[in-house]
């Protein structure tokens, strides 16, 4: 089974250099924003095993899964209470595995949404479109 889109909504920010909150200085955001509405479904991009879910500082609520050769995704600002797999769970691709929130370091609901390579974050739009599986 290929790759699925993570959620449904446009993509609100991008991966890469950006304004910090408050203007001042610039952050480096690691991942890809996608405004999906509150409560909306977080589906698994591919399929794998869950490695992380719970709580996460800054992320929020967070959902890791390793979905083999080197390829993690997360997924943050998940609602209070829409975790819906645990950790040694097996999941496949576009498979729900939690609801949209803006917990964490967030500024409205939305899904936070990461790809890592060996450890590494990176663009998840031209990632996921290499996929069949475009973003926003």
């Amino acid at each position: 089974q290929g790759w699925a889109v993570p959620a449904a909504g446009p993509i609100t920010d991008g991966f890469g250099s950006r304004p910090s909150p408050g203007g001042v200085g610039s952050t480096y955001h690691m991942g890809i924003d996608i405004g999906a509405s509150c409560n909306s479904p977080i589906y698994a991009a591919y399929g794998g095993t869950v490695i992380y879910a719970g709580p996460n500082g800054s992320y929020g609520n967070f959902v890791l899964i390793d979905n083999g050769g080197g390829i993690n995704t997360g997924y943050a600002h998940i609602r209070d209470g829409g975790i819906l797999v645990g950790i040694g769970q097996s999941v496949s691709a576009g498979q729900p595995i939690a609801r949209v929130g803006t917990t964490g370091a967030s500024t409205g609901c939305h899904l936070h949404y990461e790809v890592r390579v060996n450890g590494n974050k990176i663009d998840g739009i031209p990632f996921m479109r290499d996929r069949q599986a475009p973003l926003g």
